[in-house]
């Protein structure tokens, strides 16, 4: 019983057409779970899932509201969209610890967005990162 996908979700796929791509055992061509599949698989990649706690591209594509009135919704105690992200991430750090962990940064910045003529925040930041200099930064600091 897989639920209907968000139209940006099913939108990306369609456009990008990544899913044949993907292994076949991979559901429903969600990502998640190919980033499952190659941990499973390949016993010396270490990642990790690095993310702003407001997210505007991510919140978007997901359909998850992360602003309201040009501030992140966290500071005011909305958590949906971390919500989200620790409900489909902490579960690799567990069932591969050493080898898988998420970042979620609460960081943004004001910039001027001359489109709407006001500042807006900037809190474009996520990806998978595999660099091992990456996780020496962190645990050195």
């Amino acid at each position: 019983n897989i639920p209907k996908k968000k139209v940006p979700i099913a939108a990306r796929e369609n456009d990008w057409d990544y899913c044949k791509f993907l292994p076949t055992s991979v559901a429903d061509c969600q990502l998640i779970l190919f980033v499952d599949w190659i941990l499973k698989n390949d016993f010396t990649v270490r990642m990790a899932f690095y993310c702003a706690a407001a997210d505007a591209i991510l919140a978007a594509y997901l359909e998850i509201p992360v602003l309201a009135n040009n501030a992140p919704l966290y500071l005011s105690g909305n958590k949906d969209f971390l919500n989200y992200l620790q409900l489909n991430y902490d579960s690799l750090s567990v069932k591969y610890p050493g080898r898988f962990s998420s970042f979620i940064v609460a960081s943004f910045e004001f910039i001027f967005d001359s489109t709407v003529k006001q500042d807006v925040p900037l809190l474009i930041s996520h990806g998978l990162v595999q660099k091992p200099e990456f996780y020496r930064e962190l645990t050195d600091t």
